[in-house]
């Protein structure tokens, strides 16, 4: 008979996100593979026929209080309860014994305040998830003596391999595919491109997402001369999302630390491979497992718009060069960031509980 999954998180469709898409592929797959699944959320989401949703409407000073007595009618002895991060710790009952912690990175970074509180969920842990050897490194700041817990799995539940398409190749395409915030490198990357634009083909550089520095990039690609190559799509639906894919020559996201802010892992990079599209990505935090500089795409300095444009240049130009790293990638894709290869790790560690 198999275990009953509780999900204990902050983090759920239909909010936009990649965690809340990690949070729903887990829900899925234990409901698919015959568990029991029931998710406790901090706001109303849907239920299907894998799992059953039930959120929390409660003032934040006490929704964990809530949380933590709706869960304890829903544990058993047997229970696998699932954390989306350190924090959902506070809403777990007592005496839940099978406790997993997913680890992303960025909310370990700097938290020498939070360390006792940390600490505490980490000890309750049986098993930590961790997204990137990057992001296992900061777990084991707070908790040197459990590395026996911790394992490492890219978050990548719900990709899945996508055969190679014919793409246009009149005009070449590529795509960032991100939340427009500065750490992830498209203003340096906009600057790149303006450098090296006598130098270049013809091309279009997509850009979906929305963020705090929509503006500022929209206002720079004019400034610069680029509004005929950019163009800004904002939010989309995941239909519009692998049109682009399918369509793309070059992914561009050469993420880096901004403050408190880093990429864990970055699940577009292997999205992105798994169309056997390169990327061009960052070298802080998890980037750099999820881009094998070449090998699989680029790896730079995203602060720096003169090794991005150097990236670029490379990419772009050599077309021999960019299509051997795109079929590596999806190789790679394969044998590492497959979703069915990610939550059979996933799903045999639980069941070892």
């Amino acid at each position: 008979m198999t275990q009953p999954v509780l999900i204990i998180t902050q983090t759920f469709p239909p909010r936009l996100g990649g965690m809340e898409l990690v949070m729903q592929a887990l829900a899925q797959r234990f409901g698919s593979n015959g568990h029991q699944v029931q998710v406790l959320t901090d706001h109303q989401a849907p239920s299907s026929n894998f799992y059953n949703a039930t959120h929390i409407h409660a003032p934040k000073l006490i929704r964990s209080w809530c949380k933590r007595l709706l869960a304890k009618g829903f544990l058993t002895h047997d229970s696998i309860v699932i954390c989306d991060s350190w924090k959902s710790m506070n809403a777990v009952p007592r005496d839940a014994r099978n406790i997993i912690l997913l680890a992303h990175g960025q909310e370990y970074l700097n938290k020498q305040s939070k360390s006792p509180k940390i600490r505490a969920a980490l000890d309750r842990a049986r098993l930590i998830i961790a997204s990137s050897d990057a992001t296992a490194k900061l777990v084991m700041q707070f908790a040197p003596h459990q590395d026996h817990k911790i394992h490492v799995i890219a978050p990548t539940y719900m990709l899945k391999l996508h055969p190679p398409k014919k793409r246009d190749e009149s005009i070449f395409q590529i795509l960032s595919l991100a939340r427009l915030e500065k750490r992830k490198g498209l203003a340096q990357s906009m600057e790149a491109l303006a450098h090296i634009q006598d130098k270049l083909p013809a091309y279009q550089w997509h850009i979906a997402g929305n963020g705090p520095e929509r503006t500022a990039l929209e206002e720079q690609a004019r400034r610069l001369g680029l509004e005929g190559h950019v163009v800004f799509h904002g939010r989309i639906n995941e239909a519009n999302k692998q049109k682009l894919l399918a369509a793309t020559d070059l992914f561009l996201m050469p993420s880096y630390q901004e403050g408190n802010s880093l990429e864990g892992f970055g699940i577009v990079y292997a999205e992105a491979a798994s169309y056997a599209i390169p990327s061009v990505g960052g070298m802080a935090g998890g980037a750099r497992e999820a881009v094998l500089d070449g090998t699989t795409g680029w790896s730079v300095d995203g602060s720096s718009s003169m090794a991005i444009a150097k990236a670029l240049q490379s990419a772009i130009l050599d077309d021999d060069e960019r299509e051997k790293r795109g079929r590596q990638a999806q190789q790679y894709f394969a044998e590492k960031f497959d979703g069915n290869v990610c939550f059979d790790r996933f799903h045999h560690l639980a069941k070892s509980l």
